[in-house]
């Protein structure tokens, strides 16, 4: 017989304590490992804490006030600055046919040539004014509205030019618009999280988004002329603050007309003059008489100083240096810009807002 079967209470005794005990050290060390997870959680915490306790502004209701009035205020910016941009949208683009394109496009070019003949500027040879492909051939009837408002920006631009009378007008070009070839206006590429959606449905949804985002159409250009040093500062006061045309400068290149440096002896001072003489009128003036005296007398007859009778000759006034040296040259400017064409709202879109 066994020592289990010969002592059963002794036996049950040791097995449940060994149950209870191996539970007891289970639960135990499951417990000191999550008490443990939670002091280094516990310790996150306080170190975030302190850190927003050190952070400027600290995140308390009046902060948060604060914050929620710059949003307001950044908001409002942002509305101002569309409606700004609102008075820039045509309500609609006139519709030509290729015939009443060409027409506008005649009287715009004898326009702007009166314009800077009476201005004395210098002109290329049958400029256009960078409408010179419609010269030859006929504008395709789908892209006559854009071509028309780019053609009327192109006159208000050049005549503004025109009234500061610059000495040439170098170059006036434009970049093709792609409805001129029959090609609808690119899209902006579809987002990250759009290029992950799979199925017909999904590349319904982000062409129709791509193409409500885009609500303008850019119209690049380019000018060159030659004007001075004022009348160019005033042709892109005229050009960024226009009411009629949003024009978006890419970039501006000025040259010197005078490309060799100047030197000291390109200055044209004016040589001082000699100090007139007492007496040098007379036929012997200038020469002593033998008493001594120049010739001049003072009161009563005598001798005068010869300091008292020669006035003091008036000193000269020389201008600027620089404005010596440099001259009057004028600068060769060379500007990158867009036409920004808003396109008119949708009619739902207009019945959506004014909701």
């Amino acid at each position: 017989m066994s020592w289990i079967q010969e002592n059963k209470f002794v036996a049950g005794l040791i097995g449940v304590t060994a149950v209870v005990g191996g539970a007891i050290l289970y639960f135990g060390g499951s417990q000191g490992s999550s008490l443990s997870e939670k002091m280094e959680s516990y310790e996150g915490l306080k170190a975030k804490y302190a850190n927003l306790e050190k952070s400027n502004p600290y995140p308390n209701r009046e902060n948060l006030k604060g914050r929620e009035k710059n949003i307001k205020e950044y908001q409002q910016s942002i509305k101002d600055v569309t409606q700004a941009l609102e008075a820039y949208r045509p309500d609609e683009l006139a519709k030509m046919t290729p015939e009443e394109f060409g027409d506008a496009r005649v009287a715009m070019r004898n326009t702007l040539r009166e314009a800077f003949k009476g201005a004395g500027t210098k002109l290329p040879v049958e400029t256009d004014f960078g409408f010179e492909k419609y010269s030859k051939s006929s504008a395709k009837s789908v892209a006559t509205p854009q071509l028309n408002y780019q053609l009327g920006a192109t006159e208000w631009l050049l005549t503004k030019l025109a009234e500061v009378k610059p000495s040439a007008l170098v170059n006036m070009s434009r970049v093709s618009l792609p409805i001129e070839g029959g090609q609808a206006v690119p899209a902006p590429e579809p987002t990250k999280k759009s290029k992950k959606k799979k199925g017909k449905s999904a590349s319904r949804n982000d062409k129709a988004k791509t193409e409500e985002a885009q609500v303008y159409d850019l119209m690049p250009m380019e000018l060159t002329f030659t004007a001075g040093e004022g009348a160019v500062r005033e042709f892109l006061k005229e050009m960024v603050n226009s009411k009629d045309y949003f024009f978006a400068v890419r970039a501006v290149r000025v040259r010197s007309e005078n490309q060799k440096p100047p030197m000291a002896q390109d200055a044209n001072f004016p040589a001082a003059q000699p100090a007139a003489v007492a007496g040098a009128d007379t036929l012997f003036g200038g020469f002593p008489d033998l008493d001594g005296s120049d010739g001049g007398e003072g009161e009563d007859g005598e001798p005068g100083d010869a300091a008292d009778a020669a006035p003091a000759p008036a000193p000269v006034v020389s201008e600027r240096i620089l404005k010596q040296v440099l001259g009057s040259e004028e600068i060769h400017v060379h500007i990158v810009f867009d036409v920004v064409l808003l396109k008119p709202e949708e009619p739902a879109a207009a019945a959506a807002d004014a909701k």
